[in-house]
């Protein structure tokens, strides 16, 4: 007997003259070549049977051949790592991430076996299809990278590499919008989140920084300010003294650590003052109820550079005195006691070259002007 095979395209002998009525075959790896897109395929089997050398008969069967699966899965190699340096250097290993800062370089083939093609390969990080053998992502969230591949033949192989991620967090530097005062004294604080932890070769650091200006003008060196972190935040507090009060400041922080600096926006604000008596106007910020502020015109000093201000008719209130000869010097205070024939009681908050002297009932003199002496009263009655 001599048997010969048909599959597709290619033909050969199973065996040649034998009187064997039974013989065993080892398929060939050529035929893989014939079912690219197929895990079987279907050829003939012929027998022809000789007596000498005459053919004496014929006959054919199908043939029916399988792929071995476990040896046709496609295979799937993958190199993940980082590749900023930076972040190498606090970590001190490519393959330790960096959550939001590594820089993720990955290398992936796909390979189909035993003449099948690849027909679709694709990597998944945090939930986004990668479809390309090499690609970087950048700012990583997570150290989870799934590979999937599938052949012609339907076959599919996963693969999933996982790298320990360092659970770093988004350095934020935010201002609270606090004023400066009618002293030019202002609380300056700033708080944020800030990750609290080591990258491994490195621990991390931080440093909070301010700076402020005039409107109008430029900015000067930054200055760092103490801060105090507890648990993944921190604080930073510094009181600022010496601000105008009529001029506007624009105030700005940042923080600062092993990744990276953040800038808070920029915050412009103006003091508030109790008293706000400029050329042409004069303002009240004090809480006052239901009593409409008093104003008393000008009134003349004496030769020795006092003045004796008028009774005033309401029982207490806020003084206000300004010399119209030299702006700068001013006078303001709480006064109690003008009324049923009480002496004047003055509580002084705040003066600069101006003093209030006390005397006859119901008036106080004012020294040290060098012009005429304007002033204001408000009367309040505060719940």
């Amino acid at each position: 007997h001599t048997i010969s095979y048909a599959f597709g395209s290619l033909q050969g002998t199973v065996v040649d003259r034998t009187a064997e009525s039974a013989v065993q075959w080892t398929v060939p790896e050529e035929l893989y070549t014939q079912i690219p897109n197929a895990k079987s395929g279907k050829g003939v089997l012929t027998c022809k049977t000789y007596n000498a050398n005459t053919l004496v008969g014929e006959s054919s069967c199908e043939l029916c051949a399988y792929i071995d699966e476990a040896d046709s899965i496609p295979v799937i190699s993958a190199q993940v790592e980082d590749t900023n340096s930076e972040i190498i250097a606090l970590t001190g290993d490519c393959n330790t991430l960096v959550r939001y800062c590594s820089e993720v370089l990955v290398n992936v083939a796909y390979t189909a076996q035993n003449s099948a093609a690849v027909k679709k390969g694709v990597m998944t990080h945090n939930g986004k299809n990668y479809r390309t053998n090499a690609f970087t992502i950048a700012e990583v969230e997570n150290g989870v990278f799934d590979f999937n591949v599938t052949d012609t033949r339907g076959l599919t192989e996963n693969l999933s590499v996982t790298k320990p991620v360092i659970p770093y967090i988004k350095l934020t530097c935010n201002l609270e919008n606090n004023k400066p005062d009618g002293a030019g004294n202002m609380t300056f604080s700033v708080f944020g989140n800030y990750f609290a932890g080591s990258f491994g070769a490195a621990d991390n650091e931080l440093t909070v920084q301010y700076r402020y200006k005039r409107k109008g003008t430029s900015w000067p060196e930054w200055q760092t300010m103490e801060h105090h972190i507890s648990g993944n935040s921190y604080t930073g507090v510094v009181q600022l003294t010496g601000l105008d009060y009529q001029k506007a400041y624009t105030f700005q922080a940042r923080a600062i650590d092993k990744v990276t600096t953040v800038e808070s926006t920029q915050y412009t604000a103006r003091a508030t003052p109790v008293f706000d008596w400029s050329e042409n106007d004069f303002q009240f910020h004090v809480p006052v109820y239901g009593i409409t502020p008093q104003m008393v015109g000008i009134q003349y000093k004496s030769q020795d550079g006092t003045m004796v201000l008028q009774k005033f008719r309401v029982e207490a209130g806020i003084l206000f005195v300004r010399d119209t000869g030299n702006l700068n010097n001013y006078y303001w205070g709480l006064f109690s006691g003008y009324q049923n024939g009480r002496s004047p009681h003055i509580c002084k908050l705040n003066a600069n070259a101006l003093d209030i002297v006390t005397n006859t009932i119901g008036t106080v003199s004012v020294t040290g002007l060098a012009g005429e002496a304007a002033y204001a009263i408000i009367p309040f009655a505060i719940f």
